[in-house]
């Protein structure tokens, strides 16, 4: 069977069209551009509360920063790992370097949009 091409497999093909003043228009192309989104992406977000297609060039950097940080996290669990095997000091030192990088994680999901 002959795969769809992209353009047949939008489900997204309704227009939305209102009436606004040349103020409102601009105040909402305004919010838009201080949220990163596209305009489009923007009404959908901000009235239908889903998420944005088209990911912004911060966005991209801060998912990549989230896939680097689940690495670190990975790598310092084996530390701790090691750590818990050690004296208290050891343990100690471990797990407040686990929680600050959970800290960053935490916070890196935050400003990407992520639901905790």
């Amino acid at each position: 069977m002959k795969q769809p091409k992209k353009s047949e497999k939008r489900q997204r093909n309704k227009f939305i069209i209102f009436r606004a003043t040349e103020e409102e228009k601009q105040s909402f192309l305004d919010l838009a551009e201080k949220s990163g989104l596209s305009p489009a992406d923007y009404f959908r977000k901000s009235t239908l509360g889903t998420k944005p297609l088209k990911p912004t060039n911060d966005t991209k950097l801060l998912a990549k920063m989230l896939a680097e940080w689940g690495r670190i996290g990975s790598n310092l669990n084996q530390i701790a790992r090691h750590y818990n095997s050690g004296t208290a000091t050891d343990q100690e030192l471990g797990l407040d370097i686990i929680d600050k990088v959970e800290n960053i994680r935490t916070d890196l999901r935050k400003a990407l949009g992520y639901d905790l």
